[in-house]
């Protein structure tokens, strides 16, 4: 009995996604991780898909929306415990998909990330390691900032930017 349990327990989180996260506005994203952000108005919460809880790895990745100054602020990782050990995700071990219901307004990219969002209202900001495409910025042009980093590299393929900070 509790080898057919632990069976499926392991299974139940192997291919459970991460929909019980709570409310947020922003991401942050600050590890090698591959992030697809897509915006479902039809959704009433976010749902979080990550290939490492799949392979058994979901505990080295940290995934938790935080209180922050600006809004509440979903951030996504490597667990520390990971990071203290020098992991490294197996290949597509990476890659995670964020469904939302509404446009982000702010997002964040460091640490390596690669991050891919539809629409995003506010902010963006990367360092030197990390990429981050913005589809569609859909913000007043006196709203929305670029915070860079030397060698990061945001792309916003459609909207306007209101200032640009280089670091």
């Amino acid at each position: 009995v509790m080898k057919v349990l632990c069976l499926f327990l392991q299974f139940a989180a192997a291919s459970a996604s991460r929909d019980w996260l709570g409310p947020f506005q922003r991401l942050q994203v600050s590890s090698p991780m591959v992030v697809h952000v897509i915006t479902d108005p039809s959704r009433q919460k976010a749902d979080l898909n990550i290939a490492a809880d799949s392979m058994g790895l979901g505990w080295t990745v940290q995934s938790e929306v935080q209180p922050m100054t600006f809004g509440s602020t979903l951030l996504l990782g490597m667990d520390q415990r990971a990071a203290r050990q020098d992991f490294a995700w197996p290949e597509g071990g990476q890659i995670a998909t964020l469904r939302v219901p509404k446009w982000l307004e702010a997002v964040s990219a460091t640490g390596g990330a690669k991050v891919l969002v539809d629409s995003v209202i506010g902010d963006l900001s990367a360092d030197g390691k990390s990429n981050l495409t913005v589809q569609r910025l859909r913000s007043p042009q006196n709203r929305s900032h670029l915070f860079l980093a030397d060698d990061a590299n945001i792309t916003v393929q459609s909207g306007v930017i209101g200032d640009a900070f280089v670091q």
